[in-house]
């Protein structure tokens, strides 16, 4: 409130215009009385913020940062669930918000408290209780901004949403009296662990090619094995055959013609035992004589063509 001719009180005397008094109201009961605005002010704040922090005037937003006391100090350590549940517990979500660079409001909805009321929805903390109080750690400023800027793997922050976020952090880098670092997308980073990705695996693909031919190797020696030792053991069985046709009269020289032949084929030693049969009792097929079934008559007529082959002519 003013006066534009105002007299004083004790003397009378006009002492022009006069602040009378200011109050700070949304219903003025004065008539007279017109707002205040804090435009233009608060205009130059941010173009001086936008000098301190060397960025571009589209590029600034004024950041939340929290006014706590500061541990210089100590090493940073975090745990979401102790140390976030302890400053839910005792200042709610929005101090967790507060504490933390990121806060996804996209993927999360806000619960009754303003925030989302789920851990996941924050990212990057660098404040937490202490002594009872809340107090940024110059540790965990520094952790959360190398994280953002693509260490330990990078940060899950939507691409859009990193220069925001590196604001934050920038901001409390300049209430600790540090220079902030460049900001950069991670790509560069990410790049480079693509890469070392890529290199694990293809040494990975060329130990499992080892590992291939050696058990190819293994398998062409097991298969090789396995053949000589069936080999090994079809000889084994046509011999113990062939000495059991020859204790029943056959003569070697069949015996041994047949024997050749049963290694060669040895899934035709049933018809080869017909002829042999034949070979080695032909007086049981001369008393048959024209009762003799056409299977026998056709294992003489084999046997006879074999002891020709073997004798050259009647025997």
């Amino acid at each position: 409130e003013f006066a534009e001719d105002y007299a004083d009180k004790q003397t009378g005397k006009s002492v022009g215009y006069a602040f009378l008094g200011v109050a700070l109201t949304n219903r003025p009961a004065h008539p007279g009385v017109q707002p205040l605005t804090f435009r233009e002010r608060l205009k130059e704040a941010v173009m001086v913020l936008v000098e301190w922090l060397g960025l571009t005037e589209k590029e600034v937003k004024l950041a939340d940062v929290p006014r706590w006391p500061i541990d210089e100090d100590s090493p940073w350590s975090w745990n979401w669930a102790r140390d976030a549940d302890e400053i839910v517990e005792r200042f709610g979500w929005a101090t967790l918000a507060k504490a933390c660079a990121y806060v996804d409001t996209k993927n999360y909805e806000k619960g009754d408290s303003g925030y989302p009321e789920v851990k996941a929805a924050y990212k990057l903390p660098f404040a937490k209780v202490k002594n009872g109080r809340m107090t940024i750690y110059r540790r965990g400023v520094i952790a959360a901004m190398q994280a953002l800027l693509g260490a330990r793997g990078g940060t899950s922050i939507p691409r859009d949403e990193r220069k925001r976020v590196y604001n934050k952090l920038a901001g409390l880098y300049k209430r600790l009296d540090m220079e902030p670092p460049e900001f950069h997308y991670s790509e560069v980073n990410e790049v480079k662990e693509f890469e070392e990705k890529v290199r694990t695996l293809e040494e990975r693909v060329k130990t499992l090619e080892e590992e291939k031919a050696t058990l190819t190797k293994k398998l062409e020696e097991t298969e090789k094995a396995k053949k000589e030792l069936e080999i090994k053991l079809l000889t084994n069985e046509i011999e113990t055959w062939a000495k059991d046709w020859l204790n029943k009269g056959v003569p070697p020289a069949v015996v041994e013609k047949f024997k050749t032949m049963a290694l060669e084929e040895p899934d035709k030693r049933k018809d080869f035992e017909e002829v042999l049969q034949a070979i080695a009792k032909p007086e049981n097929l001369k008393q048959m004589g024209e009762e003799a079934s056409d299977a026998i008559k056709s294992a003489m007529e084999r046997a006879d063509r074999v002891a020709k082959a073997i004798y050259g002519g009647e025997k």
